[in-house]
């Protein structure tokens, strides 16, 4: 609020400046974007904030996997360390990798989801538009 001088010029002045919240100086100084559409599938209430800010970096595709680590410059070995198959990548971790493969298999025929495992871009689509910000556990009830 020390900074209601600098302010002022973005309000009327029919506002009285010493009832200036600083809620208004953010909405008006702020840029405003549409929002994506995964939005409600991480930040729900009693989200775990760990699991969607990593969710949110897998995302974005921020994790730091060794290709991206490799395009840092920093020189690595870019094989995944799981199954020593395929260099260590978002889609890798998630889809290509035999490990992750069979969790997937396992996860989806345990929710009783027929649903073959894919790439990320078309994973994270099927969850925006399967889920909506509900639980697997609702899904799974509603498609029973």
């Amino acid at each position: 609020m020390s900074m209601r001088g600098e302010a002022r010029p973005l309000f009327d002045n029919a506002v009285d400046i010493s009832k200036l919240k600083t809620c208004w100086f953010w909405c008006a100084i702020r840029e405003k974007k549409v929002g994506v559409q995964w939005h409600k599938i991480l930040w729900f209430p009693l989200h775990i904030p760990k699991h969607a800010i990593i969710s949110w970096m897998t995302i974005l595709d921020r994790l730091p996997t060794k290709d991206r680590l490799l395009r840092m410059g920093l020189v690595i070995d870019t094989r995944c360390v799981l199954c020593g198959d395929g260099i260590d990548s978002r889609n890798h971790i998630f889809f290509d990798c035999v490990f992750s493969r069979l969790l997937w298999e396992g996860i989806l025929r345990f929710c009783n989801i027929h649903r073959a495992y894919s790439c990320w871009e078309k994973g994270l689509l099927w969850v925006i538009q399967h889920l909506k910000g509900k639980s697997l556990i609702v899904y799974i009830l509603k498609i029973s």
